[in-house]
């Protein structure tokens, strides 16, 4: 199955304009002072990619706020996401008190809208060189980001692919005891792969979120499950 969704009126005409956001720049630092422990993280060269002109490196201030300087807003150039769906189940009732069901269901989606972190960008660009994300700084003339006129391009953008894989469960027996009806009922999915790739050819900014919870992911258990009883007679029910 393939599905199709244009991007939103605020992720196309959302105003664009500079504001701040929080983090590091790692080419920033004073090497001058080694008693301040402030050099940056990367290495001359490495920082060359980051917008760096010869001479810079060492001598670009560090903002004492940790904040710098990010164009944010929607893009008219958005292209619409793709999805392809597939499924697969089957649903069988071995005795007339048991029915089951499972379901296979598998959903990537190309091209997801979204934006890198500028903390992302800065460090992918130093440590690959990448132009994508390259272009992405621009950076004052003395080399700042929060300085002058330098800044981030965080506009949203189309961004790689998001694919998440799992099965479905579910039964419901009916047992007469006890004078009534017993009936057990079970609901559970098993997570088998939630995973995002943010930028084509740059493995490193994959990550994989099933049964972990991080920054990058909100909890994502393997295993899910809602196990239901329920008792009932002429007079009485249970749950």
């Amino acid at each position: 199955n393939r599905a199709i969704r244009a991007p939103n009126v605020q992720e196309m005409f959302e105003s664009s304009g500079l504001a701040l956001w929080e983090g590091k720049d790692s080419c920033a630092g004073d090497t001058s002072d080694a008693s301040t422990k402030n050099d940056p993280a990367y290495t001359e060269e490495q920082c060359l990619n980051t917008g760096l002109e010869l001479g810079q490196w060492g001598n670009v201030t560090t903002s004492s706020a940790s904040q710098y300087n990010g164009l944010f807003g929607g893009s008219t150039s958005l292209a619409a996401e793709k999805a392809d769906t597939y499924t697969l189940g089957f649903v069988a009732s071995p005795s007339d008190k048991l029915n089951i069901s499972a379901d296979y269901w598998d959903i990537k989606v190309k091209g997801y809208v979204g934006s890198l972190s500028p903390e992302t960008v800065i460090n992918t660009c130093a440590e690959t060189g990448d132009s994508r994300l390259c272009s992405l700084i621009h950076r004052s003339p003395g080399g700042s980001l929060w300085q002058g006129d330098g800044y981030i391009d965080l506009i949203t953008q189309n961004l790689g692919y998001k694919q998440i894989r799992g099965i479905d469960f579910s039964a419901d027996y009916l047992q007469r005891a006890l004078g009534g009806d017993i009936q057990l009922k079970l609901s559970a999915s098993k997570l088998l792969k939630k995973f995002t790739q943010q930028v084509a050819g740059i493995p490193a900014l994959d990550y994989e979120c099933a049964g972990k919870f991080s920054g990058s992911c909100y909890a994502s258990p393997r295993w899910r499950h809602n196990l239901q009883g329920l008792y009932q007679s002429n007079s009485f029910k249970m749950v």
